[in-house]
This record gives structure tokens, C-alpha cells and sequence, in this order.
């Protein structure tokens, strides 16, 4: 079981996230592409067909951003200016997902904010408990750090979401530099 940090380490993360985000911004075509890889590796597509979806953590840039056909529901509690821009089209809780109570919806996306978290057992309980399905994608084996303060193993993924439906994506040239965790969970 992985153990929630404190406030503080959390707050700390959020900050050092920020940081990062402002020393190396990346605009939306970098985001795009990562989308464009993670919706290759869960077998998505940009049209979602009127669905009702939840993205927590995404950063300045969420991937509903770039699909169509979908209704949105964002759970970031940084303030990004490009967010601002895109949430008045979407309701966006500018809180962390763990603090609320978060409406039901068709399906919930983890891309790569586990990580960020205080307290990763609750957001996929809440994650599962909100919606009947949930989509996700999170570095494994990556270490703890400043921005990061949670790390995760294959196991975690196991032990959260089963063995079906789960499986591990190699780093790839201008993605990621880790094997990864990609899976799409079904209640």
C-alpha cells in the first residue's frame, strides 16, 4: 500500500510542478504528441462520442482538450494560464481530486498524476467509485523526487486495477524514459 505524504511534501510538489512547467514549456503540439501516444498504447480515439469524461492532474494542457465530441470534467489544482483559457469551456475544480467528493462520470483519466498526488490509493478508489471506467498511463520504477513524490511498481497497477486489461509500454524516443504503465479498468 502506498502511504499518502503530508501536506507540506504535497504542496512542495505542486510548487516544484509549477517550476518545471515554467522552465521548460512545453506547448501544446509536445502535449498532442503525448496524448497521440498514450491513445495509441489504451486504443483510444481523439472522438469520444458525447461522453461524459473526468481528467485529474493534467497539467497546462489536459488530453480532452484535444478530443472531440466529449464533455469534460478537469481536477487540476494548479493555475496554468492555457488552463484558464480552456476551462471555460469545461468545469474545472481547481482543487486536488482527493478534497472532493467527484461527480459521477463515464469515464475517469490518470495520465501520468499519480506521481503528483498526496494520497494515490484514494484517487483510484475515488477514480473506480465515480466512474465505470478508468483509463491510465503512469511511469513505473521512476523514483522519488521533487515534483514527484510518490513512485510506483508494476505490482501497484496489479493490486489497484488487476491483471486483465494492464500491461507495460517501453520508453519511447521523445515520450518518455521509463517503462510505463498503460491499462483501461472496467467495473
Amino acid at each position: 500500500m502506498i502511504k499518502p505524504v503530508t501536506e507540506e511534501r504535497w504542496k512542495h510538489a505542486q510548487w516544484a510542478e509549477a517550476v518545471h512547467h515554467e522552465q521548460d514549456p512545453a506547448g501544446p503540439e509536445n502535449f498532442k504528441h503525448d496524448y497521440e501516444t498514450i491513445f495509441r498504447y489504451l486504443g483510444m480515439e481523439f472522438n469520444q462520442h458525447g461522453k461524459v469524461i473526468a481528467e485529474v492532474g493534467c497539467g497546462p494542457y489536459p488530453a480532452v482538450s484535444f478530443c472531440t465530441d466529449v464533455m469534460s470534467v478537469i481536477y487540476e489544482p494548479l493555475s496554468y494560464d492555457s488552463l484558464k483559457d480552456f476551462a471555460k469551456s469545461m468545469l474545472w475544480h481547481h482543487n486536488a481530486y482527493e478534497n472532493l467528493d467527484p461527480q459521477t462520470v463515464d469515464e475517469t483519466w490518470l495520465f501520468n498524476c499519480l506521481q503528483h498526488v498526496r494520497d494515490p490509493e484514494l484517487v483510484v478508489m475515488l477514480a473506480k467509485g465515480s466512474s465505470s471506467v478508468v483509463r491510465f498511463f503512469e511511469p513505473i520504477d521512476f523514483g522519488v523526487s521533487e515534483p514527484h513524490p510518490h513512485t510506483f511498481s508494476i505490482d501497484d497497477f496489479c493490486r489497484w486495477f488487476g491483471e486483465a486489461n494492464r500491461f507495460v509500454g517501453g520508453s519511447e524516443p521523445n515520450f518518455h524514459t521509463s517503462d510505463c504503465a498503460y491499462g483501461t479498468w472496467y467495473a
